[in-house]
C-alpha cells in the first residue's frame, strides 16, 4: 500500500487519519504544521499528502503554493482536510492549487479511504475544476446544484455555531490569560478562514498595544511584529468605539500594516474589538479570506460573537490568575510568617472569652515541649500547662486586661511533658466584637528560656564580681596587717633564746598569722587580686608531674585515670597556680565520693563557637584548651551549683571546710583569661570543665624550686617605697639586720625625691604595686628612664586591674607577696641584685 504524509495541528484529528489510514494498510507520516510538511519532504517522498489548510507557520496553501515550486514535489497529489463550513473556500483553493479533493472534517473512514483511493489511482495528473463549476446539464442536475448550496450553508453554519460552542467551554476552562489569547487568535482564524491572525493586548489606559499574539505567521514574521500606532488607523474606532471593520482591498503603504505584515500584499482584513460591556481588552485583526476576495458579513459576525466571547474569557483568566497570585501571595506571607515564628521559638495564642475556647498556632506547641496535636483546646487545659507557682499572676493579668481593656506582659514557667518548666514571655490584649464587648484574647506566647538563663549568668556574674571586690579588697588590707604580725612575731623569735618560755606562744602567733594568710591568699585569687607570673606551659605536664600526689590526696578508695589529649597547645598561665586549680578540683571529686569511685583528668583542643559562645554569657568564641575534673560521685543539684563558687560557701559540716577551694579555682581561671562551667546532675556525678585561651608560643620548662638561704646578707642601698607605715618599718629592720642601707619613702612623689637626693647610690628599688597617688609600676617607669638598667622588686597585697600593668606583671618582673617573713625577703633581694 501507500507512503501517506498527514499534516494537520490538531493532535485528535492528526490521529484520527493516521489510525484510519493505517487501517487500510497505508503508511502513514505525521507533521504538525507545513514548515514540519516541508522538512519531511527533503527526506522521503511520499505517494499522497493530506494536509489541513489553517496550520502554524506554514499553512496547507502556502505547503501547496511551496510544493509546486520544486519540480520533484509538484507531482505529489495533495487532499484538503477542513471543516464543513469552509468546504466552499476550500474547493477554491483546491481548484487554485490543483489539490486533488476535498475531505471535510469529520471524515468518516470511508469517506476518508475513498478519497485517498481515487487520489492514489488518478496519480500525478492535475486535478481539474469540472466537477465543481455546476454548469447543469440536465434538469436534475439543476435542481441539484441550486439546492446542494444552500444545504452546505445551512450545515455550515451549524458547524460554526457547534465551534463557537466549543470554543466559549475551551475559554472558560482556560485560566492563563496570555495562553487564552493564544488560542483565541486560533479559533477566530479556524472559523474565518483566515490565512493570519493577530491580536494587540492594550495598556490599563486602552492607549496603547502593550503586546500581541498570532497564529498562521511564520518564525520570521513573528520576531519582525511591532504593535502599531492606533492613531489614524482603523484600529483606533475598534478601540475606541468598539466597532468592527472589514476592508477587502486595504492600502498596502498603510503605516499600522506594514509594521504588523511588512510590505507583502494584502488581499483583505477584519478588525474586531476583544472588549467586554466595561473595557476593551484589545483588538484582533484577520488579515487575508482564504479562497475568496474578502471576508464576509457571516464571518464578521461569528468572529465577533467569538471575540466578545474571548474577552469575557480573558478578563476571568485575569481575575482568577490575580486571585491566584494574591493567594500565592498570602501563601507565601503565611510561610514566611510561619518561618519567623518558628525562628524565634514563639507562636500566638487566641482564647474564646465567651466559650473558652483555646486556639494555637502550630509553632507555639514546641515551646510549651508539645506537637502541635497536643495543643491544649480549652483555658483549663491550657492553664495546666502553667506552673502551679504562675497560675494566679497569669489570671490575675487575664481579668485585668478583660476589666480595664488593656495589654499585659507576663513571663511565666511553662510545664513540659517530662517534668521540667521552660520561661515563657507572653504579650497579649483584648479583642472586640461589632458592638464593643470583649470577644477574645489575643496573645503571643514565646520561648525566653535561654534568654532566662543568660540572665542569670549575669546575674550570677555581676554578684561574683560584686563579692570579688569586697574580698580582694579586705584581704589587701588584711594582708598588710598580716604582714606587720607575723614579720615582728619572727622578729622577736629570731632576737629569743631557744629555751625562752616566750617562743611556744610566739610560735602559735606565726601560725595563726600563716594560716590567715593562706585565707586571705585564696580571698585574693577569687577576687582576682593576687599577682600573678604566667608563662607559656603545656596542661599535660603539670597533670603528668602532679599525679603521684594527686593519688596520695585521693586515697586508694578512688581510682585515678587521666587523659592526655596528644598534640596539646600550650595556654599563657602561672602554673603554680593552675597547680592549685587541679589540685582543689581533685579534692572537691574525692569529697563527693566517700565510698569510692572513679576520678578522671581530661585534656583537649577545643573550639568554642558562635553558638556556644550565645548560650554562654562572657565566652569569646576562639580555640580554647580543655581541662577536665570528673567524678561519679553523689552529683550536685541545682540551687547548690548556682552558689558553687560563692566564697565561703559550703556543703560540707561546720569546720570541714573553708568555702574557698571553688572559689579559689573560679578566681584563678578567670584571672587567666579563661572560663569555668560546671555539668552535674544528682546521682550521676559531676563534671568541672575549665577553658583557657591557647597560647601563640612554645611552652616553657618548670625550673624546680631552689632551697631557702637563711644566711644571705648584703651592704647595697635599698629605696624601699611603702605607704603602710608599719610594714615601711618591718622591710627597714629586716632589711638592715641583713646588711643593707634603706632608703625608706612612703609615697612615690618622695621616692623621686630621695632618688634623686641618693643620686647613682641606690642599687634596688622595693616599692609596693597600689600606693596613694602614683602606682609602682608608674614610678618604675619614671625611674628607669633616667637608669634603664635599675632593679626593682614589686610587693603588693594584691594588684588592682584598674591599673594596666597590673595583674599580669612583666615576665621577668620579681614579685613579693605580702604578708612574707624575714626569710622570704631576704632571699628576693638576693635574687634580684645577682641579675
Amino acid at each position: 500500500m501507500a507512503s501517506i504524509l498527514v499534516v494537520e495541528d490538531r493532535l485528535t484529528d492528526r490521529k484520527l487519519l493516521s489510525a484510519v489510514l493505517r487501517a487500510g494498510d497505508h503508511t502513514v507520516i505525521e507533521a504538525t504544521n507545513g514548515a514540519e510538511a516541508l522538512e519531511r519532504l527533503r527526506h522521503k517522498r511520499p505517494a499522497l499528502i493530506i494536509a489541513d489548510i489553517l496550520m502554524p507557520l506554514v499553512d496547507g496553501y502556502e505547503l501547496v503554493r511551496r510544493m509546486h515550486e520544486d519540480p520533484e514535489l509538484s507531482a505529489i497529489p495533495v487532499i484538503f482536510y477542513t471543516a464543513m463550513y469552509h468546504e466552499r473556500e476550500a474547493r477554491a483553493l483546491a481548484q487554485q492549487y490543483g489539490v486533488r479533493s476535498i475531505v471535510t472534517k469529520p471524515g468518516t473512514p470511508d469517506s476518508i479511504l475513498t478519497a485517498v483511493g481515487r487520489a492514489l489511482e488518478a496519480g500525478g495528473e492535475p486535478a481539474t475544476s469540472a466537477d465543481h463549476k455546476g454548469t447543469g446539464r440536465d434538469r436534475v442536475q439543476a435542481i441539484t446544484s441550486t439546492s446542494a448550496p444552500k444545504v452546505g450553508v445551512f450545515a455550515a453554519g451549524e458547524q460554526r455555531l457547534a465551534a463557537i460552542v466549543e470554543f466559549a467551554q475551551a475559554i472558560n476552562a482556560e485560566h492563563d490569560p496570555e495562553a487564552l489569547l493564544s488560542k483565541v487568535c486560533a479559533a477566530a482564524r479556524d472559523v474565518a478562514f483566515a490565512q493570519h491572525a493577530v491580536i494587540g493586548l492594550l495598556d490599563d489606559q486602552q492607549a496603547a498595544t502593550i503586546a500581541l499574539f498570532s497564529s498562521g505567521l511564520d518564525s520570521k514574521a513573528v520576531e519582525s511584529l511591532r504593535p502599531p500606532d492606533l492613531k489614524g488607523s482603523p484600529l483606533a474606532v475598534v478601540v475606541r468605539e468598539r466597532r468592527a471593520f472589514c476592508i477587502d482591498q486595504p492600502r498596502d503603504r498603510q503605516p499600522w500594516a506594514r509594521q504588523l505584515f511588512g510590505d507583502v500584499a494584502t488581499g483583505s482584513l477584519m478588525g474586531v474589538p476583544l472588549a467586554t460591556a466595561t473595557r476593551a481588552y484589545g483588538w484582533l485583526l484577520l488579515r487575508n479570506k482564504l479562497g475568496a476576495d474578502g471576508f464576509s458579513n457571516s464571518d464578521l459576525a461569528v468572529v465577533t460573537a467569538l471575540a466578545m466571547q474571548a474577552a469575557i474569557g480573558y478578563e476571568n483568566a485575569r481575575l482568577i490568575e490575580d486571585s491566584r497570585r494574591q493567594a500565592a501571595a498570602l501563601r507565601d506571607a503565611q510561610d514566611r510568617t510561619h518561618f519567623a515564628m518558628a525562628a524565634a521559638h514563639m507562636g500566638v495564642w487566641e482564647i474564646d472569652l465567651m466559650t473558652n475556647v483555646v486556639t494555637w498556632s502550630e509553632t507555639l506547641a514546641p515551646v510549651f515541649g508539645l506537637t502541635p496535636a497536643q495543643a491544649p483546646t480549652t483555658l483549663d487545659s491550657f492553664l495546666r500547662l502553667v506552673h502551679p507557682d504562675d497560675r494566679p499572676s497569669f489570671t490575675e493579668h487575664m481579668r485585668l486586661a478583660v476589666a480595664e481593656q488593656k495589654e499585659f506582659t507576663i513571663e511565666f514557667r511553662g510545664l513540659w511533658p517530662d517534668g521540667s518548666h521552660h520561661w515563657v514571655g507572653g504579650r497579649a490584649r483584648v479583642a472586640y466584637d461589632e458592638e464593643g464587648r470583649p470577644a477574645r484574647l489575643l496573645g503571643v506566647g514565646m520561648d525566653v528560656h535561654h534568654e532566662k538563663l543568660l540572665e542569670r549568668q549575669f546575674h550570677q556574674a555581676q554578684k561574683m564580681e560584686a563579692i570579688g571586690q569586697l574580698a580582694g579588697g579586705i584581704a589587701h588590707d588584711f594582708n598588710n596587717m598580716l604582714t606587720a604580725v607575723l614579720g615582728n612575731a619572727n622578729l622577736l623569735l629570731d632576737d629569743l633564746e631557744a629555751e625562752s618560755p616566750l617562743r611556744p606562744d610566739l610560735d602559735e602567733i606565726v601560725k595563726a598569722a600563716e594560716r590567715a594568710a593562706a585565707l586571705t591568699r585564696q580571698l585574693l585569687a577569687f577576687g582576682r587580686k593576687q599577682v600573678m607570673q604566667p608563662i607559656a606551659v603545656d596542661l599535660n605536664a603539670i597533670v603528668r608531674d602532679l599525679t603521684q600526689m594527686l593519688r596520695r590526696v585521693i586515697g586508694e578508695h578512688i581510682e585515678l585515670a587521666s587523659v592526655a589529649a596528644p598534640g596539646l597547645s600550650p595556654v599563657r598561665a602561672d602554673p603554680t597556680q593552675i597547680e592549685q586549680v587541679i589540685m582543689n578540683l581533685v579534692v572537691n571529686g574525692r569529697d563527693a565520693m566517700p565510698a569510692g569511685g572513679l576520678l578522671s583528668i581530661e585534656t583537649a583542643n577545643v573550639t568554642l563557637d558562635e553558638s556556644y559562645a550565645e548560650s554562654h554569657i562572657s565566652v569569646r568564641p576562639g580555640s580554647y584548651v580543655m581541662l577536665a575534673v570528673s567524678d561519679s560521685g553523689t552529683g550536685i543539684d541545682e540551687p547548690t551549683r548556682r552558689r558553687l563558687f560563692e566564697p565561703f560557701f559550703t556543703t560540707k559540716e561546720r569546720g570541714k571546710g573553708t568555702g574557698l577551694g571553688l572559689a579559689t579555682v573560679y578566681g584563678i581561671v578567670k584571672q587567666s583569661g579563661g572560663y569555668i562551667w560546671v555539668y552535674s546532675e544528682l546521682g550521676h556525678g559531676t563534671t568541672f570543665k575549665v577553658y583557657l585561651p591557647v597560647a601563640d608560643e612554645a611552652p616553657q620548662s618548670l625550673a624546680p624550686v631552689e632551697p631557702s638561704a637563711r644566711a644571705l646578707r648584703g651592704s647595697e642601698t635599698i629605696l624601699v617605697v611603702e605607704d603602710e607605715p608599719a610594714v615601711r618599718q618591718l622591710t627597714r629592720v629586716l632589711l638592715e639586720r641583713a646588711g643593707y642601707r634603706v632608703i625608706p619613702a612612703a609615697n612615690a612623689h618622695e621616692a623621686i625625691e630621695r632618688f634623686g637626693a641618693a643620686g647613682g647610690e641606690i642599687d634596688l628599688v622595693i616599692t609596693d604595686v597600689v600606693m596613694p597617688g602614683a602606682s609602682g609600676p608608674a614610678l618604675l617607669k619614671y625611674l628607669t628612664e633616667r637608669r634603664p638598667n635599675l632593679k626593682v622588686l614589686f610587693m603588693s597585697g594584691y594588684a588592682d586591674d584598674a591599673v594596666p600593668t597590673l595583674g599580669r606583671l612583666d615576665k621577668d618582673a620579681v614579685f613579693l607577696q605580702k604578708p612574707f617573713t624575714g626569710e622570704r625577703l631576704i632571699k628576693k633581694v638576693h635574687e634580684v641584685l645577682e641579675r
